[in-house]
């Protein structure tokens, strides 16, 4: 890459007499790896010969670590991850790199030895993590969500959208809500469980990373009880046109607890303290939110009709108001998510992550905003 320098020259007092480049307008050289042809040198000399102890290396000189000429080996106490304008400031062992002291690898500031193609020195190649991501369902609005009966046959029975299954504290609600009364949820966003994430992601180039998560999901989904048995004793009592057919099958998919990813990242700084990136991916794994909400149901918890009920609590009469029930709203099976984070590297190989994602899951549409934490190790 390009070597970027300015020169001041001093006098015996310290006082600047004069100087090559500046912080802001560098000297620019470009630095290859490795050289076509015969080694470079003056007219009519030999090629130097490389550096082969600290003593050797002007001061300040990445890579050698502390001791060059003139500066009688003395070293600052910053420690790793400190601001710095020169190596001798920070503590033996450690390098003023872009600005922080960081580990000196003995690669000279090249890059050379990480295997990274473009790397900086020291910035680590492969990062394991494990963190909690916690999930805010976008909810929508929607009437009639645990479906609708007409109130003057309540045989006539229509189901709610598809997206919304409802659950009482039997498991799924197998009642018949009348049509004119609540039933009705407003949008928002809702929790939707905990993600426990272990993931790997890997340095090519540069900043280009590309990686992976896997894990569990607990919580969000709601438990099916006992709906076939109370469905089939409902059909044993009253006959099949009072009761409703369990429907908990359609949380099959949102059961299995399982998640898995795929993403592409970008890390824009690769050491120092605070090292912030961006990602894109996708992959496997449903989200679901519920929303309390009340009816007025048309048939008791053994499905038979409500009778000789007066109007009362906004309900009509030959109902009654049950307030114990959650609209589960579903989406997924598949997601794609974009967002961002930084690393905060405590130590060279140890740090902790944050990131705040977005996603959209598919096909039964939905979206999630959830942010993550966790530990990582960076080697």
């Amino acid at each position: 890459g390009k070597l970027r320098m300015f020169v001041i020259v001093v006098d015996d007092e310290g006082d600047p007499i004069s100087t090559a480049g500046t912080r802001s307008n560098p000297l620019v050289v470009e630095i290859r790896n490795e050289i076509d042809g015969e080694q470079p040198s003056l007219p009519g000399e030999d090629p130097p010969e490389k550096c082969i102890v600290s003593t050797d290396c002007p001061p300040d000189f990445p890579g050698c670590g502390g001791g060059g000429k003139g500066d009688g080996g003395a070293r600052g106490d910053k420690g790793w991850g400190a601001t710095c304008d020169a190596t001798a400031e920070c503590r033996s062992g450690l390098i003023c790199l872009n600005g922080s002291c960081e580990q000196d690898d003995g690669s000279g500031g090249d890059g050379g030895g990480s295997g990274g193609g473009g790397s900086d020195t020291g910035s680590p190649l492969n990062y394991v993590s494990l963190g909690l991501q916690f999930d805010l369902m976008g909810i929508s609005s929607g009437n009639d969500v645990c479906g609708a009966a007409d109130i003057d046959d309540p045989t006539n029975f229509a189901d709610g959208p598809g997206e919304y299954l409802c659950y009482d504290s039997d498991g799924e609600f197998l009642g018949r809500p009348s049509e004119k009364g609540f039933n009705e949820i407003q949008g928002g966003l809702g929790f939707s469980g905990v993600r426990i994430l272990a993931g790997y992601d890997r340095l090519l180039w540069k900043g280009l990373m590309v990686g992976g998560r896997v894990g569990v999901v607990a919580g969000g989904t709601p438990s099916d009880g006992d709906a076939e048995r109370r469905y089939d004793q409902c059909v044993e009592d009253n006959g099949e046109d009072l009761c409703n057919d369990a429907d908990a099958p359609k949380f099959d998919a949102v059961a299995v607890p399982l998640h898995v990813e795929v993403r592409a990242s970008y890390m824009f700084l690769r050491t120092g303290l605070i090292r912030p990136y961006a990602f894109l991916g996708g992959g496997y794994g449903a989200a679901a939110a519920g929303v309390s909400l009340a009816v007025c149901d048309t048939v008791d918890s053994a499905g038979k009709l409500i009778k000789g009920q007066a109007a009362s609590g906004g309900c009509p009469a030959n109902t009654e108001r049950n307030r114990d029930i959650t609209a589960y709203q579903v989406a997924g099976t598949g997601f794609v998510d974009v967002g961002g984070g930084a690393i905060f590297a405590f130590h060279p190989n140890f740090g902790a992550y944050v990131e705040l994602k977005a996603q959209v899951l598919l096909p039964t549409v939905g979206f999630t905003i959830s942010p993550n934490i966790g530990p990582v190790a960076m080697f």
